[in-house]
């Protein structure tokens, strides 16, 4: 029961969680990264921008210049005591100023502007988003269920082959376990680990074929399972009293 909760929900809750904490680092803004007193760039290259602290997610004594014109937009320079940032869905970067002064385009010309605003909010960047869906390790069991997706199928063979391993392999150390005096207690070890390492390593090749679609996924892992299985039926019956008897007769029949 273990091994299935931790198989069929423990080990894809917690892939879950590692790709959304990943996530939420891919998601920072930028502009959170940018050191404090110190002018830097925009990833766009688009704007200059100069953060005197950050107390949180607060800024304070922010500067702004964009001084590339973005379609009807001239270039401009911002100032303001605290402001904040924030993206949008698409990786836009805007910065939130609050109480601050905004002088826009050429000081020698007509049609520049100063401006006081209580809140301005401007573009400063675009990062660009990665859209990336969840790895079949971090779905849920449910899910893969009836999913046709070759990966999927692969997934859930996985996760059931992880759970039958457990009373197959456990059948197969009880006879193992018995060892001749004259062997020694370690004699058995090198053949368990061996069985150990050569099913892992086939259900691992296995699942890596159902995945590039040459084994198909009826076939799958089952075939493994089922000689693991068979081994662990064979060794139990070689270690059982009758079978030892007879050993034991023939035995004494060619000492005689």
């Amino acid at each position: 029961s273990v091994a299935a909760f931790n198989s069929f929900w423990l080990s894809p809750w917690s892939q879950d969680k590692v790709e959304q904490m990943y996530e939420e680092v891919a998601a920072e803004n930028s502009v959170d990264l940018l050191p404090k007193g110190k002018f830097e760039g925009t990833p766009d290259g688009s704007s200059v921008v100069f953060i005197d602290d950050i107390d949180g997610n607060k800024l304070e004594n922010v500067f702004v210049a964009q001084m590339r014109p973005r379609d009807s937009v001239l270039p401009s320079v911002m100032y303001s005591k605290s402001g904040d940032v924030k993206e949008l869905s698409d990786g836009r970067q805007v910065i939130v100023m609050y109480d601050g002064t905004r002088h826009e385009g050429v000081p020698t010309r007509l049609d520049y502007m100063v401006t006081h605003f209580e809140e301005y909010e401007g573009l400063i960047g675009q990062r660009e988003v990665e859209k990336k869906g969840r790895d079949w390790e971090a779905i849920p069991t449910l899910d893969l269920v009836g999913n046709p997706n070759k990966s999927a199928k692969a997934e859930l063979q996985w996760r059931i082959s992880l759970v039958l391993c457990i009373p197959l392999l456990t059948m197969l150390v009880v006879p193992l376990s018995a060892v001749n005096p004259r062997q020694g207690r370690f004699a058995k070890i090198g053949p368990a680990i061996l069985i150990y390492l050569t099913y892992f390593l086939a259900i691992s090749a296995t699942k890596s074929a159902i995945e590039e679609g040459t084994i198909p996924a009826v076939v799958g892992m089952w075939p493994i399972n089922a000689l693991l299985l068979i081994v662990a039926i064979g060794a139990n019956f070689t270690d059982s009293v009758p079978v030892r008897r007879l050993k034991e007769k023939f035995k004494n029949k060619r000492l005689a």
